[in-house]
């Protein structure tokens, strides 16, 4: 298996969430788990969320998942307000690929939204400790907010 290129300065740019994001380091990404990647894409733009759905399955069902299989998986979740599944996918792939900050920060952004704002900020936090690069989601003012709220109730 092609080893995980180190980062550059150079890095790829993700929308997650709606929220332009730092990709992690490079990882290579196979031709069929692309393919498939592709062939989701377009059935979500079909309107066949079935389709997709059934696609970023087999994705997940590689032997080796790539991280973006596990991210778009979740964020198709995310778009259908199914939240655990969401949540459950982004857990599966913060256990196989422990260190990659686009599954955290996703995960984080998910749990923001749905009102878990402290363990949203544990998940930012952590993906800021892998790579600070994504350091400036905490500077948002919903994170800043819950800060200065969790700094309150503790006085």
């Amino acid at each position: 298996e092609p080893r995980p290129q180190p980062p550059t300065s150079m890095q790829p740019l993700l929308v997650v969430a709606g929220v332009l994001a730092i990709a992690g380091p490079f990882r290579t990404i196979d031709p069929r788990t692309a393919r498939l990647h592709a062939v989701a894409n377009r059935a979500i733009h079909r309107g066949r969320l079935d389709v997709a759905t059934q696609v970023y399955q087999r994705c997940l069902q590689h032997e080796s998942p790539h991280p973006d299989s596990y991210l778009l998986a979740a964020l198709h979740h995310v778009r259908h307000r199914d939240w655990e599944r969401a949540r459950q996918t982004y857990r599966e792939g913060n256990r196989v690929h422990p260190l990659e900050p686009k599954l955290l920060q996703g995960w984080g952004l998910l749990e923001s939204r749905v009102g878990n704002m402290r363990r949203a900020q544990q998940l930012l936090r952590r993906c800021v400790t892998v790579d600070p690069r994504h350091g400036p989601v905490m500077r948002w003012q919903r994170f800043r907010a819950a800060d200065h709220e969790h700094e309150e109730s503790r006085v």
